[in-house]
């Protein structure tokens, strides 16, 4: 509600003539449950946007909205608790959090998660179902076919893993992507 291109906002601003009152409307909103309000309450206080940085309360109100099901707060919980620059970090808890997110098909948890196994060497079929999960969504994201690629050399099959990654450097390009992983990935490969 802080855009003034929103009919909401002109309304809100014609009607109620205090400079916060989004952030007022915001906070009342994600104070009577409503997720989409406690995630973005969360993510502003974690980021100091429109209020004062204050991790704790920001957390916590992201975990409110985490805990109502919100797949974009559970997805963010999961990435603050692998934060190892905080003392909230838990990689057990943010592991619960991104499967949670990706159970519910939030592209972003499913490739995180995926990369997070595959740098644990885990070739499970939990795994080869993130990664399918991840493909269906989009079949040419760079970061889910560079995943794929690691797991086929995880699995000792050097040519699939050429291919795939091959294919994750070309839809790399074509997105405007960086390629450094990529092509690290593959002068690996080359190495083998």
């Amino acid at each position: 509600l802080s855009a003034d291109e929103h009919n909401a906002t002109r309304l809100l601003k014609y009607h109620w003539h205090q400079d916060n009152a989004g952030s007022d409307l915001l906070l009342k909103s994600a104070s009577n449950g409503f997720a989409n309000s406690q995630y973005r309450l969360g993510a502003n206080l974690l980021n100091g946007e429109q209020t004062q940085q204050d991790r704790k309360k920001g957390l916590n109100w992201i975990l409110l909205a985490a805990q109502s099901g919100f797949a974009p707060a559970q997805y963010r919980l999961g990435r603050e608790l692998l934060n190892r620059q905080h003392i909230e970090y838990d990689e057990i808890k943010a592991i619960g959090w991104l499967n949670t997110a990706s159970e519910q098909g939030y592209f972003r948890a499913i490739r995180d998660l995926t990369t997070l196994y595959l740098d644990k060497q885990n070739t499970s079929q939990e795994v080869v179902s993130l990664i399918e999960q991840g493909l269906e969504i989009d079949d040419s994201h760079p970061e889910v076919l560079l995943n794929s690629a690691k797991l086929s050399l995880l699995k000792k099959d050097l040519k699939s893993a050429k291919k795939i990654a091959l294919s994750a450097l070309n839809a790399a390009q074509s997105k405007g992507f960086s390629t450094v992983k990529v092509q690290q990935f593959i002068t690996k490969l080359n190495n083998s």
